[in-house]
């Protein structure tokens, strides 16, 4: 099975636990009971994870190095070029406990709270573990293995979203920016919040569409031209820009893949049942926005994958509470139908992107009597990124 398995596993429980959070929605105390059982499977799973996937390489020496309270924190953390809350947090937990297994799990323990925060605003509980599902699926797995730091700013504008609609624009502006202080990207939050304000209606919904499928399908003239132009860049930044635009591992060159049809797809049935899902909760003009963003830059940024990866998935949140949302406004038959889909949807996505990929090669510090040193998977880190320039 390659290395998708133990992901797969988990995808498989989070969705046999959403088929019994549906069949017996009215037991208040068993929702309750699901809802931990979730909780607890994904602390386990994301927070005392080995060293999975690639930026490991980064995020651990640093951990490492990094000075504890008391010993010089703070010129380090704004010496070091990196966001200064992050490194504060860093030392903090550090101070606290200098394992890198502690670090990590209370990282993921702090990012599921903040989730479960979000999503207590906008659905009841039996939508709990199918909504975990769409977040690992739609890019979540990718924030809690890769991107420590995005992932505390992107969830900190989550929960900013909430004074969007009251006109409180200092606390909009007061939770992001403990965001920037943990990544840049927050920036972008910010600049959103006169958009958000705006209302959204179908229409101008279908014509970012249009927009976005069309650029979708000229983008292989589009890369292109792009490749050509940073050719003519010189040095480190040139070489570096034609890799992130043509190599392999950074481009996708391909039209048509199956991750695009199911976005099309989506996308088209959002457009359809646009008017409902508006009028399902207050707060469905501000994903609607965000999902909008989504689908343009993901689209646009086809052939792109660096493009799609930084900017597309800031707003991928939308894609996690839209998707729920569909599931509320349509009938039994319809709904059902969604649910298996995005079930299997899920199932598939991760096996495609985890299967053949050994930075996924899954291991446990609580299930697994030895786990892949960093020494090792370093090395295998190298072995593949020494293309790159550094």
């Amino acid at each position: 099975m390659g290395y998708s398995g133990p992901s797969l596993a988990v995808y498989a429980l989070l969705g046999g636990i959403a088929v019994l959070q549906f069949l017996f929605s009215r037991y208040a105390l068993l929702q309750r009971l699901l809802v931990f059982s979730v909780f607890a499977l994904l602390l386990v799973f994301i927070g005392f994870r080995g060293f999975v996937e690639t930026d490991m390489h980064w995020y651990y020496p640093l951990f490492e190095e990094i000075p504890v309270f008391g010993d010089g924190i703070l010129p380090y953390a704004f010496q070091v070029g990196v966001e200064p809350g992050f490194l504060l947090w860093t030392s903090l937990l550090k101070t606290l406990c200098p394992s890198y297994v502690f670090y990590t799990a209370v990282n993921t323990l702090v990012d599921l709270l903040l989730l479960t925060v979000v999503f207590n605003r906008y659905f009841p509980r039996r939508y709990y573990a199918l909504f975990m599902l769409l977040f690992l699926a739609f890019f979540g797995l990718t924030y809690e293995f890769n991107l420590l730091r995005n992932v505390k700013s992107m969830l900190l504008f989550l929960l900013s979203l909430k004074y969007v609609p009251e006109g409180r624009l200092g606390r909009y502006l007061a939770f992001n920016t403990v965001g920037l202080l943990f990544h840049w990207s927050a920036v972008l939050y910010m600049v959103l919040y006169g958009l958000l304000r705006r209302d959204f209606v179908q229409r101008r919904y279908w014509i970012v569409l249009g927009i976005s499928l069309v650029m979708y399908l000229l983008s292989p003239f589009i890369v292109k031209y792009l490749v050509w132009a940073v050719s003519l860049l010189h040095g480190t930044l040139g070489q570096r820009a034609s890799i992130y635009l043509s190599e392999g591992e950074y481009a996708r060159q391909k039209l048509f893949s199956l991750g695009d049809l199911d976005r099309m797809l989506m996308a088209v049935l959002i457009g359809w049942r646009f008017n409902r899902i508006k009028q399902s909760f207050r707060e469905s003009n501000l994903f609607l926005h965000l999902y909008a963003l989504y689908i343009f830059f993901a689209f646009c940024g086809h052939g792109m994958e660096i493009l799609h990866t930084r900017v597309a998935n800031l707003f991928v949140a939308g894609v996690w509470v839209l998707y729920v949302s569909l599931m509320q406004v349509e009938k039994r038959l319809p709904a059902l139908a969604l649910f298996f889909y995005f079930n299997l949807a899920s199932l598939f996505k991760v096996w495609s992107q985890s299967d053949k990929n050994r930075f996924m090669q899954y291991d446990n510090y609580l299930l697994d009597e030895k786990v892949i040193t960093f020494e090792e998977r370093e090395n295998y880190y190298y072995s593949v990124y020494s293309k790159i320039p550094k």
